[in-house]
């Protein structure tokens, strides 16, 4: 994962086309889609944001982590608990979700990014089952059964995201500006910081820049995607449970950016389609369905390795 990410300037552009249609296939899939369907696109776009955060993260910033699907989680239970508390709008949900994802984030990354490497790994994994135990522990929010969502928020008042077509649609436009703000973060100071981090960072410490506050920038923006997508999930659900923040979840995350790749947005997108197929069309006819992924998983990592043998 720390290895150099080449794109080309042509490959670039051809991101930027291939983002804005699926954006517009999104909004045109939930104008068409039937409520079932409806529900596997929206978990594809919720997917597709969590994502998008993870591969700045794990590709372009080279911090690797197993415990993002416990910020999923933290996001999915402040929406939660807002639904409980009563009628609150989009804006109102998602400017909490923000915050208390930015201040997680930022808690969690200040303290394992003063490891490395598999220590690295493992200070993650641990940080991420001391939340998932921890929301295990809320008893008074249904303990490890979970609970459910009262109600959806409001576009602002007088239009409401009951229907699955509204929020799917926001859903959607969400990913939209996800996608949008990971190529800002990419094309930043910032984001060109991140990848020297990544590459090597006793050069970027020579020039006077922090390796270390650059990889905590990349762990905020992450956990805010993680957040975000956590509390779209659990409206999309009308349900939320401490299960979401399991290890395991994480590395599914992992293997959707090894799928994906690190270099371009819509390979992400196509690695989210291809985890939610697997996941339904093949688990109707076994259970073994991690088997298949699994197979997938494998070509994807062989098939580079192929093309450079016959190069």
């Amino acid at each position: 994962m720390n290895a150099p990410i080449e794109i080309s300037g042509r490959a670039r552009g051809a991101d930027v086309w291939l983002v804005a249609a699926i954006v517009l296939a999104g909004v045109g899939a939930v104008a068409a889609l039937n409520p079932y369907a409806l529900k596997l696109l929206g978990k594809v776009y919720v997917l597709w944001i969590i994502v998008l955060g993870l591969q700045l993260l794990i590709a372009h910033a080279g911090v690797v982590t197993l415990g993002q699907a416990a910020l999923v989680a933290v996001g999915g239970y402040v929406a939660g608990v807002l639904s409980l508390a009563g009628a609150h709008s989009l804006w109102l949900m998602l400017a909490v979700v923000v915050l208390a994802s930015a201040l997680l984030g930022a808690g969690i990354g200040a303290l394992v990014l003063r490891t490395q490497g598999l220590y690295q790994l493992m200070a993650t994994l641990a940080v991420g089952q001391m939340i998932f135990y921890g929301l295990q522990s809320l008893r008074f929010l249904g303990g490890d059964d979970g609970f459910a969502l009262k109600a959806r928020p409001a576009l602002w008042p007088g239009l409401e995201l009951e229907s699955d077509r509204a929020l799917g649609l926001a859903i959607v436009l969400t990913a939209a500006l996800g996608a949008w703000l990971i190529r800002r973060v990419r094309r930043s100071e910032m984001g060109y910081f991140m990848q020297a981090a990544r590459d090597d960072e006793r050069k970027l410490a020579a020039l006077g820049m922090s390796p270390y506050a650059s990889k905590l920038w990349a762990f905020v923006v992450a956990a805010v995607f993680a957040g975000v997508g956590g509390a779209l999930l659990a409206h999309l659900s009308r349900f939320t449970s401490p299960q979401v923040g399991h290890w395991m979840m994480s590395g599914e995350l992992m293997v959707l950016v090894l799928l994906g790749g690190g270099a371009t947005r819509w390979g992400a997108f196509l690695a989210c389609c291809a985890l939610v197929a697997v996941q339904e069309v093949v688990a109707q006819y076994t259970d073994h369905w991690p088997l298949v992924l699994g197979v997938v998983v494998v070509l994807r990592v062989l098939w580079p390795v192929r093309r450079r043998e016959q190069a």
